[in-house]
């Protein structure tokens, strides 16, 4: 997606391209839903005009999203089918109204999906409600588990979504997968706190998040494999389950992480602060990530890297390091990180397979309390500030 760059009389020429950009006004093409046959009447299905929409502004693109434009105006729309847009390219998604996901048991898959896409922006003022505590009944998971979720992005490149706030997913908010080039930023999260609730979950290259609320009971922020190039700042995650690597399951093979960097996050009533999430018997390797400036207030976990995560959960079902997968994590960094924990788990948990131990872990100004647990920490090295070892006393040797 190419931006607008001013070389003379900038504050004017960056003020005129703000305004078309935002603006339907400037549009050469706008394909209004209300002109295909959807009807702000909160009970008519969106789905149908909003794919004739999306198919006639297909033919008029310039290649400029800011020239055509589907429109979505202000309104209360119900949807009641999964709407595809497949291959678009150069277009604007405008959502400035009220979305309503309709309950059907046999909603399944992605509500909103876009794939094999390029050059796009998603913007709005508006909201999808996804009525979630209807497909899991008194807190009920495992009731609909092929419960849809709401926006997914599949194979995508160019990509600038922001303003259009997702609330109460039957499943996950937002997810992007193998995508390139994404800026996802300024817009609202919420949902019941609930598992499997997930805010952001992202694989791909070059992916930057910023300027999002995200409140939760699952994933806030989740770096996904493959991942090369994440930079994620100035979140907020109320009652979500952290900032993740992973998870990649008992069989996940191959996973590859790397050149992430987390930066100006507060976590507030969390479960974990920042985690990977991983079993014994998983291949893979992560790399070059550093998460920076967190402020965390009654975080479970505030640091928690456990190669067995996922047999922790079922340790009467499983025997936790029965099997060893290939497993690198090397080059990580926790800097500046403040606040507190709980009371009886540790501070920092970072339990590295014994056969390929955790490198080069660096600890500087982790100023965390609330906990009278000891850090637990194994098969790992790396440096701990003079500061920081208050909190892993001398529990991290030099590598």
């Amino acid at each position: 997606m190419q931006l607008a760059t001013a070389y003379q009389h900038p504050m004017v020429l960056i003020l005129c391209v703000w305004i078309c950009f935002v603006s339907v006004t400037c549009a050469k093409k706008t394909c209004n839903v209300l002109d295909y046959g959807a009807k702000a009447d909160k009970q008519t299905d969106i789905g149908p005009p909003l794919l004739k929409a999306y198919a006639d502004c297909l033919k008029a693109t310039t290649g400029r999203p800011e020239d055509t434009i589907v429109l979505i105006p202000q309104g209360d729309f119900s949807l009641k089918s999964n709407v595809l847009f497949a291959k678009g390219k150069g277009l604007t998604f405008t959502f400035n109204g009220q979305i309503h996901l309709a309950y059907n048991s046999r909603y399944t898959g992605n509500m909103i999906a876009f794939t094999r896409c390029q050059n796009l922006v998603v913007n709005g003022v508006g909201a999808f409600h996804g009525y979630g505590d209807l497909y899991r009944p008194g807190g009920n998971l495992n009731h609909l588990p092929q419960r849809p979720r709401l926006v997914r992005f599949e194979n995508c490149q160019d990509v600038d979504y922001s303003g259009f706030n997702l609330f109460d997913a039957p499943l996950y908010h937002l997810v992007v997968a193998l995508g390139t080039n994404f800026r996802i930023h300024n817009f609202r999260i919420s949902s019941t706190n609930i598992g499997a609730t997930d805010g952001i979950d992202v694989s791909g290259t070059n992916i930057h998040v910023h300027d999002v609320d995200i409140k939760t009971g699952d994933e806030c922020v989740t770096a996904k494999s493959p991942m090369k190039g994440l930079l994620v700042e100035r979140v907020s995650c109320i009652n979500t389950d952290g900032c993740s690597i992973g998870s990649f399951g008992a069989s996940g093979k191959g996973y590859i992480v790397e050149d992430v960097l987390y930066r100006h996050v507060n976590l507030t009533n969390a479960s974990n602060g920042v985690v990977v999430k991983t079993y014994s018997s998983s291949q893979g390797t992560i790399r070059n990530i550093t998460f920076t400036d967190f402020i965390l207030d009654n975080v479970a976990y505030p640091i928690k890297f456990d190669y067995t995560w996922g047999e922790t959960l079922h340790k009467t079902k499983r025997n936790i390091g029965s099997s060893y997968g290939s497993q690198k994590w090397t080059d990580a960094k926790f800097i500046n990180f403040r606040g507190t924990g709980s009371k009886y788990r540790p501070l920092v948990t970072l339990h590295c397979s014994p056969r390929s131990p955790c490198t080069h872990f660096k600890f500087q100004n982790i100023q965390l309390q609330g906990s009278v647990e000891e850090p637990s920490i194994s098969s790992a090295c790396g440096t701990v500030d003079n500061l920081s070892r208050k909190v892993l006393k001398n529990s991290l040797p030099g590598c």
